[in-house]
């Protein structure tokens, strides 16, 4: 491992878990790759370009979401003058 690797299990196991998560973008870019996608129609690959882009939108807005309410979680645990909560706390 590198220098900069997080050795913990945890780490281990998230690294996995998006690597298999990663498996259908990546036949996607090999389907792309060799053209066998060439026999769909414009409709299609419309389609599928506006699925990715949603995708890519709602992942960008559910970490904005989930930054602002772990701000608002904080300034709120500020104001009652509770210690700050443990670390991943998603903000609920």
């Amino acid at each position: 491992m590198t220098p900069g690797t997080p050795k913990t299990r945890r780490a281990r196991v998230v690294r996995t878990v998006v690597n298999v998560m990663l498996v259908p973008v990546w036949a996607l870019v090999a389907f792309i790759c060799i053209h066998s996608f060439s026999n769909y129609s414009d409709v299609a690959n419309l389609t599928l370009l506006a699925l990715i882009m949603m995708f890519a939108l709602w992942a960008w807005w559910y970490r904005e979401d989930r930054d602002r309410r772990q701000a608002a979680a904080v300034r709120q645990d500020e104001a009652t003058g509770r210690p700050p909560a443990p670390a991943g706390r998603d903000g609920d």
